[in-house]
């Protein structure tokens, strides 16, 4: 009875010892597993991001490069009327297809996402033909409206516009949804060449060649689609009511996210059309050549991060990593942004004049006051999809309807000023919106405010507060010397942030 009761003790020792060792060998194959599949999806957001922000950089840099042979060509006005079409566009635009195409990088299906695509191609055609016969009813009452000069051309080019960039920007997303980040990457890539050599060889026989240049570049971006394999499109199982089944199960895309949109964009790009009508096209021309180059960054890098990340978005909630992959990417486009505001803000006149000429030195004026805005925009721009992978579309509805107010407002109120203080004014305001929307948001991932405002405050220390100082003290004497000292301040703090991280 004892010899049995030792082995029966044995056993049950050696199989706790098995037990534990399976166990522990499990949980370290599972965590194996965990950390390679963590790192493969960094690799992939690193390659996808890479990918897109090598199209849309060389793209990018092809048109900045461009604009000071563009300024040559083109007068203030010219740009003006440029901005105005390009307002009108981008706001008609995001009624197009109800933001349906929003919907696209979430749907698990594919026949799901070809009913997506199909109904988003109805609402563009129909939109595009509606707004072409609203546009010859009230061809007199939108040309006053607008203020620019060849109104009739401008206005009959807006159904066209939304025709091509409604059809690219539902290619845009489903390529985000596939992954065809390289496709999309060469799209760009052609896009800036058609506008580039559209707008310059169009500049001797019009003068709003800057326009035809612009809707030529959307249309030959498109085709870069046409031959995509497995298209959506093809499917031959798409029915009215299946159609309408889709569009009743992504009602929230119409309902919220639509009116969301409408209101950020309009916010964004109405006061340019504003400008025009309260001001004159020349300053509204500007202002235009100031966002064009300072906003160039965020379409460079922001837009491609924010792409890549809303297609990885998903993923990162199910893991519970978005708060923190968020805050991470939030702090790495600071780190980014903050050394070149600081180089550059005090200086921007005299650069603007150097590079596009005398005669846009007050561009360069406007682009000083609008760098901060710019600044706010760029670090918000791949947290801007956040609540719509929270499925927060409602919450982002009311706070873009109330920003809505507060700029156009502001624009109404502001045109009792001179134009230079007005835009000050106006460009401040924008980035107290801004800093409100990415508080609001990082609050939803239960990150709280002032350890987002630290960040900012640091590297606001760290650059800007020293450039500002530099210049107060040297840039009176020589601007060159000034530049110069804040060049050697930028880069060595720069190296000693990168060495102490390290």
């Amino acid at each position: 009875m004892g010899f049995s009761l030792k082995c029966g003790l044995f056993v049950c020792h050696v199989h706790g010892f098995l037990s534990a060792g399976i166990y522990h060998f499990n949980k370290r194959n599972t965590h194996t597993a965990y950390m390679k599949e963590h790192l493969l999806l960094q690799n992939k957001f690193l390659k996808n991001t890479l990918t897109l922000i090598s199209g849309t950089t060389a793209g990018q840099a092809l048109l900045l490069l461009l604009s000071p042979v563009l300024t040559r060509l083109y007068s203030a006005e010219d740009f003006g009327a440029f901005g105005v079409f390009v307002s009108a566009a981008s706001i008609l635009l995001v009624i197009a297809s109800l933001k349906y195409e929003m919907a696209l990088p979430m749907v698990k299906r594919r026949f799901t996402a070809s009913l997506l695509i199909r109904l988003c191609m109805i609402l563009i055609v129909s939109f595009s033909v509606l707004s072409l016969t609203l546009i010859m009813t009230f061809e007199s009452q939108l040309a006053a409206l607008l203020n620019v000069p060849n109104h009739s051309e401008v206005l009959f080019l807006l159904p066209l516009s939304l025709l091509f960039c409604g059809g690219y920007q539902l290619a845009t997303f489903y390529s985000v949804r596939e992954s065809l980040f390289k496709r999309l990457s060469v799209s760009k890539v052609t896009q800036a060449m058609a506008i580039g050599i559209g707008q310059v060889s169009l500049s001797f026989v019009t003068s709003i060649g800057l326009i035809y240049g612009y809707v030529i570049g959307f249309f030959m971006s498109l085709c870069c689609f046409i031959s995509v394999k497995h298209s959506p499109i093809r499917s031959k199982k798409v029915t009215r009511l299946k159609l309408l089944a889709v569009a009743r199960r992504y009602a929230k895309f119409p309902k919220y996210t639509m009116w969301a949109s409408l209101t950020n964009t309009s916010g964004t790009v109405l006061p340019v059309i504003m400008f025009s009508s309260l001001y004159s096209s020349a300053q509204a021309g500007l202002y235009v050549l100031a966002h064009r180059v300072l906003i160039a960054p965020v379409n460079i890098i922001g837009s491609a991060i924010s792409n890549v990340f809303m297609s990885n978005a998903r993923q990162y909630r199910i893991d519970g990593e978005l708060a923190n992959k968020t805050l991470e990417i939030h702090r790495q486009l600071i780190a980014l942004s903050m050394p070149l505001m600081a180089l550059f803000i005090f200086y921007l006149t005299d650069l603007f004049a150097l590079i596009f000429g005398a005669n846009w030195s007050d561009a360069g004026q406007l682009s000083t006051y609008l760098a901060i805005w710019i600044y706010c925009v760029f670090t918000a721009s791949p947290i801007s999809t956040v609540l719509i992978v929270l499925e927060k579309q409602k919450l982002s509805a009311y706070f873009d309807a109330a920003a809505f107010v507060i700029r156009i407002s502001a624009v109404y109120m502001l045109s009792l000023l001179p134009f230079v203080e007005a835009i000050l004014i106006f460009s401040l305001l924008n980035a107290v919106i801004v800093f409100v929307f990415i508080g609001m948001t990082f609050r939803q991932l239960n990150v709280a405010v002032w350890q987002v405002l630290k960040i900012h405050m640091s590297y606001a220390m760290a650059f800007l507060l020293p450039s500002f100082g530099l210049f107060s003290v040297f840039g009176g004497y020589s601007k060159v010397l000034s530049f110069m000292l804040t060049l050697l301040w930028v880069v060595a703090a720069v190296i000693f942030i990168k060495r102490k991280k390290a």
